[in-house]
């Protein structure tokens, strides 16, 4: 398929996903609504991973650079389409979840839950708050540890320059007692 052809197959399926989204108000029952809306979910996101990827390599391929510059334009009017979209499916699905929070016996069963998640994101926060307080913990005593042991390297790599000195030294003062020159030196 080239790529004219895939702008009109993605703003097609696009549409056919907005329609589908507009037609929830019509549906009768919360698990129908919300099946459609996954549905509608579903596609939109298969039309970001694949079809939109498929367009953008099409638009890739096209040598004039008139046509792929016109191409340029229509894929971000539909990536642009695509994120309204996106962004009337979230709204559509707040409103539903608004709508089942206020419907009776659900709606408590609903509040009731909400309120256990909320507990439960809060206990979640407090746990990565002390992991967090726990890990700079951790770090600031690594960094201590770590200056301490660079002291120490840094001593043990004087010492070392000063035994190699000293080393470097006695090789010499070696030589020259086997050469014989050490006593007319002195």
């Amino acid at each position: 398929m080239n790529a004219e052809l895939w702008h009109g197959y993605i703003l097609e399926k696009i549409n056919a996903t907005e329609s589908l989204i507009k037609s929830v108000s019509t549906i009768d029952g919360a698990q129908e609504r919300s099946a459609t809306l996954e549905d509608a979910e579903d596609e939109l996101q298969e039309i970001q991973r694949k079809d939109l990827r498929q367009f953008k390599f099409e638009v890739r391929l096209v040598k004039d650079s008139n046509e792929r510059h016109n191409l340029e334009k229509d894929l971000r009017k539909v990536q642009i389409k695509l994120q309204a979209v996106k962004g009337y499916l979230t709204s559509t699905k707040a409103g539903e979840r608004r709508r089942e929070l206020l419907n009776g016996d659900e709606g408590d069963q609903a509040l009731a839950q909400t309120s256990l998640i909320q507990d439960e994101t809060q206990s979640s926060i407090s746990n990565i708050k002390r992991m967090i307080e726990e890990s700079k913990n951790v770090g600031t005593s690594s960094l201590e540890e770590l200056r301490r042991q660079r002291k120490v390297i840094s001593k043990v790599d004087r010492e070392a320059d000063k035994a190699s000195d000293k080393l470097s030294r006695s090789q010499k003062l070696v030589k020259r007692f086997q050469r014989g020159n050490f006593f007319h030196k002195l």
